[in-house]
Order: structure tokens, then sequence, then C-alpha cells
């Protein structure tokens, strides 16, 4: 009898044993298919920010392209004028911070920030000529 109940208590270990490990590498595999899928989603979010930038800063390229003429009308011939329009610093703003999932951020963060940062900085230059234009500043020299 003593030898069926060793039999039976090294089976029970064997499939203990078993058990375990299978349950072991299920948790392996599912934690790792959770980080690549992780991974792929941040990757896939990095695309799409990417794919935005390029018609974004085309668009505000486009947009100093027609400003470009009036203003150099303006030098050119000394008319008045209040050639202005505000950027988009919305879409920026969010690619910024969209791409700080990604590992390859530290490349592009810098990139987006300076661009960014001029985006709004124009944005502010042409608030303040139109604030100028339109209130009526006059522009006098400076007494010395």
């Amino acid at each position: 009898m003593s030898d069926a109940v060793a039999g039976a208590f090294i089976a029970g270990m064997i499939s203990l044993a078993a058990a375990l490990l299978a349950a072991a590498a299920t948790i392996a595999f599912t934690f790792r298919e959770d980080e690549y899928r992780r991974a792929l989603a941040t990757h896939r979010e990095y695309l799409s920010w990417l794919r935005g930038l390029v018609p974004e800063c085309d668009l505000i390229m486009t947009t100093i392209d027609q400003l470009q003429p009036l203003y150099t009308g303006i030098l050119q011939t000394g008319q008045s004028g209040c050639p202005t329009k505000q950027l988009n610093t919305d879409f920026l703003a969010a690619a910024r911070l969209g791409i700080l999932k990604h590992p390859r951020a530290a490349a592009l963060f810098p990139t987006l920030t300076n661009a960014y940062r001029d985006v709004v900085h124009t944005n502010e230059m042409m608030t303040r000529y139109e604030d100028m234009y339109l209130g009526g500043y006059q522009f006098t020299e400076p007494t010395r």
C-alpha cells in the first residue's frame, strides 16, 4: 500500500508542478503580449502625430507665404494695411504632448517645442500689430 501512496504522491507533485509551470508560462506570455500591444499602440500614435505634422506645417508655411507679398507691398509702397492671420497652435501643442509616450520622443520633442514657441510668438506679434493698427497708435520719433 505504501508504494501506491508514494506513487499517488509523486503523480500529484508532478501534476502540481506541471500546473504551476503552465500558469507561469501563461502569465509570462500574457505580460509579454500586453507589453507588445502597448508598444504597438504607442508607436501607432507616434506615427499618426508624425503623419499629421506634415500637412500642419504645410498649412503654416502656406499661410506665411500668403502674407509675405502683402507685407512686402506695404514696405515697398508705403501703404498702410493690416494683413494678419492666426496660425494654428493647437495641433503643435497636442503633438508635443502626444509624442512623449514614445521612446524616440527625445529626438522630436525639442524640435516640436521650438516650432510651437515660434508659432505662438508669431501669433502674438500679429495680434500686437493688429491691435496697434486698429487702435490707431501714432508712431513718433523718440525724443532725445
